[in-house]
């Protein structure tokens, strides 16, 4: 984009070119000698299709660039939405969080619900116990999970699962990538049919039909990819009730809200994991005792013992 930007136009050489017809050939015979940016730019001009050369050098250059964002885009969205929708730790914690929010509302008009709004997870955050000090409706859940599934959650923060995939998966606007690659496929198809036009030499039409070949086996590709992630976010959206009847928000608001959640999830269960470090502490050590024990008894010596003869009578004479 730069370089197309600041490549010199036909209407500056052409100024270029008469200024110097103007100036004409000095005592010498020599042509008149330029500033280096004038220099550059003349020379710049002499090369065949210069502007096509340097539209497709650049291009060629920053594809593979381009080609791995939407590509990490398109595979970070569709892994988020698979997680999100088939995981069975989520699963676990939406019910956990389902049961405390009827619980809480039970003889309201808000119990009895079977589901509940995205926004509710944030809510969570500042919702707080009356009698538990500081302690948060995602305290609770964090340590009825942790009681219930011991390491569900801390799994669930590992590499490549649930919490790294959604955070991943917000730093992309899926609609705004769908557009932008579209474009970008436009442009490229574009240039790559100029390059191969009649006008261009040889060297460059070739160079043009190879990129066009890349450009088509890559970016159509990749394209459906993008529209297939768009395809399974509609899903996950409807999966959760999203929207309604109004268009479902961006994903990247969706993943965000999500990815807050998990992480207030996350420092709970870091700080639940700080106070019963002192426990498992001791627990460890009195298994350890037992088990030291129970090998000192397993191999201690045995004491010998001695079979007194049994006591005889007095022998009788006959």
């Amino acid at each position: 984009l730069v370089v197309g930007a600041t490549s010199p136009p036909a209407t500056e050489l052409a100024q270029l070119g008469q200024a110097s017809k103007d100036e004409g050939l000095n005592p010498q015979g020599e042509a008149p000698i330029w500033d280096d940016a004038e220099a550059f730019v003349w020379k710049l001009g002499q090369v065949p299709c210069y502007n096509l050369r340097l539209k497709l050098w650049a291009f060629e250059h920053s594809f593979q660039e381009q080609y791995n964002i939407f590509d990490a885009a398109a595979t970070e969205i569709a892994s988020a939405c698979t997680l999100l929708k088939t995981s069975s730790r989520v699963r676990r914690m939406l019910a956990m969080v389902l049961s405390v929010g009827n619980f809480l509302n039970a003889g309201t008009s808000r119990g009895g619900a079977t589901g509940f709004s995205v926004e509710s997870l944030l809510q969570l955050r500042t919702i707080k116990a009356p009698s538990a000090g500081s302690m948060t409706l995602v305290d609770f859940i964090v340590r009825q999970l942790e009681k219930a599934h011991p390491g569900d959650l801390a799994r669930m923060f590992a590499e490549g699962n649930e919490a790294v995939a959604i955070k991943a998966a917000a730093r992309h606007k899926l609609a705004d990538l769908l557009s932008e690659l579209a474009t970008y496929r436009r442009d490229a198809e574009g240039l790559a049919r100029r390059v191969v036009a009649p006008e261009a030499d040889e060297a460059l039409r070739l160079r043009g039909r190879r990129a066009e070949l890349r450009f088509v086996k890559e970016l159509a590709p990749l394209q459906q990819r993008l529209k297939d992630a768009e395809e399974k976010y509609v899903g996950l959206c409807a999966w959760f009730h999203e929207g309604g009847s109004k268009v479902p928000r961006p994903s990247d608001e969706f993943f965000m809200v999500w990815d807050e959640f998990l992480q207030a999830v996350r420092t709970s269960l870091e700080t639940l994991t700080r106070e019963l470090a002192p426990q498992r502490k001791r627990l460890i050590l009195r298994r350890s005792r037992s088990d030291d024990t129970q090998r000192t008894n397993l191999f201690s010596p045995m004491k010998a013992t001695t079979t007194q003869p049994p006591a005889r009578g007095p022998r009788l004479l006959v």
